[in-house]
């Protein structure tokens, strides 16, 4: 049994990553099942399909892995409480052998069954369900505190009945000990004294305390969105250390945050805040990695909520404002899109050699429900998605959690997609977006959806897969119930005020690719809030006319009220609406002369 501190089945790809690394040679298959968790599978033939898959894998003498079991745990009874019968049969050659059976309930009925010796299984179960299960069902496993912190015990070892909590900081621990060669500092506490504390460690301990000034401080525990207070910051740390030992450095090399900048502007505004020459370089570094963890969490921030927080300091309203995007969820997918650009969109360690794409192809976005988002399943919304994305309609599938009622016919669904994908060219974009509406649809079921994207590896550099998980306005206050944000397995977490789309007809491609440019109009070709809000806390240079929200503000209003007056002009070349045309003289002379003081 695997105890999960989380709700997004962080664990299975722990789990995963373990068996795969310590090279555990697993005889026969190892599947994954799993009770998907929509309305239907509960239903006695949706059970049954679950329990035929574990009796296929069992007779073949495959491992299980059985996730969401808790409605076919019963189905169990005997092979859980080992009640198998020895029966001997003959081999082809003659020889005499052994094999056991044990009973599967399957509905109502009780059916014998083979169990291959070479067959196992392994239960999940969330920490969140300890107390609802069975205290008997419990009582058959031996609990140990971790999975490898037990030197003596090799993975091959472990025998059937024992269950292991698995969280990521369990991992992050396992890695850091075989660490040796990374540096430990002298560090001062709070009582004089000095103790030896590894670079990670320091770095770990100031990510903590600015979300603990920024997050339970200043906003009672309402900033970040999603965030778990053991296991995000873990995950974080943990995609450290995996990037550091992938490239041979002996520090923590922490992933990127998404940003809309390019890497030069991002180098640029990192020297400018960070640089001091009268610190030592290692502190440089430490301060450095501290900040880009902040940064990272700081795309789980609620606007409403970030700008509540008088302590928090401008270069993380400038990283959040100008560099982030959370206002618009078409514009972030355009700007995600357009990282496939190497040259635009990917760092250079200290050699100048390339590290790749920075941002991850598997995202999960959190907002509020909204009318584009609800009715995201007629063709002409996303036919609007596809022009604002600049890809073609073949390029964009849509699926929406509840509009299925079984795991069946979800699977059916999402092979639509793999088979579009396989068949796709190798260069151009396929985007999948997942809608969940969490009123309705559960942890589980988006965690089914999230294990078969996981399953399938998309050799497609160009493959983009978007989980939306709104809720309604109401509960946006509650981040104790929201989906947990773990950054595994290459998904990656980010808040928005707004989908960013319309149920009305779309503005031009050029009006997104000028706010690519300039961070003034939104997806839809209105005015981004993101620019005026950065102009109140003064991250503009208000005498650049350039770079004016206001200036492009005006200059929209003017080019749509011509655009009228055309319009008007051409149905009835003998009439001007006169209003219009006035209206225009007096707003013309204001286009370029409007400050910041008024």
């Amino acid at each position: 049994m695997i105890i999960d501190p989380t709700e997004s089945e962080a664990s299975v790809p722990l789990l995963l990553g373990l068996l795969d690394r310590e090279k555990v040679k697993i005889k026969g298959k190892l599947i994954i099942v799993s009770v998907g968790g929509f309305k239907n599978d509960s239903r006695e033939s949706s059970l049954a399909d679950v329990v035929l898959s574990v009796k296929a894998a069992m007779e073949n003498g495959d491992t299980v892995l059985l996730l969401n079991s808790e409605p076919v745990r019963s189905a169990f009874y005997d092979l859980f409480n080992l009640h198998t019968t020895a029966i001997p049969s003959k081999a082809e050659k003659g020889t005499s052998t052994t094999q056991f059976v044990t009973n599967l309930a399957i509905g109502s009925l009780s059916l014998p069954c083979i169990v291959h010796p070479n067959f196992k299984i392994i239960v999940h179960v969330p920490t969140s369900q300890i107390p609802n299960t069975q205290t008997p069902f419990l009582d058959r496993y031996v609990l140990l505190s971790g999975l490898l912190n037990e030197a003596d015990r090799s993975l091959h070892a472990r025998i059937r009945f024992e269950k292991y909590v698995l969280s990521i900081r369990h991992m992050l621990e396992e890695k850091l000990s075989h660490q040796e060669n990374w540096k430990s500092l002298s560090v001062a506490e709070a009582d004089g004294h000095f103790s030896s504390k590894s670079f990670s460690e320091i770095v770990e301990a100031g990510i903590r305390d600015g979300v603990h000034r920024l997050h339970d401080e200043a906003s009672n525990g309402r900033l970040l969105y999603g965030f778990h207070p053991e296991e995000t910051i873990a995950s974080i740390m943990y995609q450290s250390i995996q990037l550091a030992i992938e490239r041979g450095k002996a520090v923590p090399v922490m992933p990127t945050s998404f940003s809309a900048l390019t890497a030069a502007e991002v180098s640029k505004m990192l020297s400018e805040e960070y640089y001091d020459p009268s610190m030592p370089p290692i502190i440089q570094s430490i301060r450095l990695l501290v900040r880009q963890g902040l940064y990272k969490l700081l795309q789980l921030a609620r606007p409403e909520q970030l700008f509540l927080v008088d302590s928090l300091p401008p270069s993380y309203r400038r990283e959040y404002l100008l560099a982030q995007e959370h206002f618009n969820v078409i514009l972030f997918a355009r700007l995600l899109l357009s990282s496939a650009d190497a040259e635009k969109r990917s760092l250079r360690d200290s050699a100048g050699a390339s590290l790749g794409h920075v941002y991850a192809r598997k995202w999960v976005l959190y907002s509020r429900s909204s009318a584009d988002i609800i009715n995201i399943g007629k063709r002409e919304l996303q036919i609007q998605v596809a022009n604002l994305l600049a890809i073609d309609f073949d390029q964009l599938s849509v699926l929406s959690l509840s509009d299925y009622s079984s795991r069946g016919n979800f699977l059916a669904a999402m092979e639509e997609f793999f088979h579009k994908i396989k068949n796709g060219g190798p260069t151009r974009p396929q985007v999948l977006i997942c809608v969940a509406a969490m009123d309705s649809v559960s942890n589980d079921q988006v965690n089914f959806f999230r294990g078969r994207i996981d399953e399938y590896r998309f050799e497609n550099p160009n493959i983009f897969v978007l989980l939306v998980l709104h809720f309604p306005p109401e509960r946006v206050f509650s981040s104790q119930s929201a989906y947990p944000a773990v950054f595994l397995n290459e998904w990656d977490f980010m808040y928005f005020d707004a989908f960013g789309l319309l149920a009305r007809d779309a503005s031009s491609i050029e009006n997104v690719d000028r706010a690519l440019h300039r961070g003034v109009v939104s997806g839809h070709g209105e005015i981004d809030g993101r620019s005026w809000l950065a102009s109140a806390f003064g991250l503009v240079d208000e005498k650049d006319e350039s770079a004016s929200p206001l200036t492009a503000a005006f200059e929209q209003v003017f080019s749509q009220l011509v655009a009228e007056v055309r319009s008007t002009a051409d149905m009835n070349p003998h009439y001007i609406n006169a209003a219009k045309v006035s209206q225009i003289r007096r707003l013309r002379p204001q286009i370029y002369d409007c400050t910041f003081d008024s």
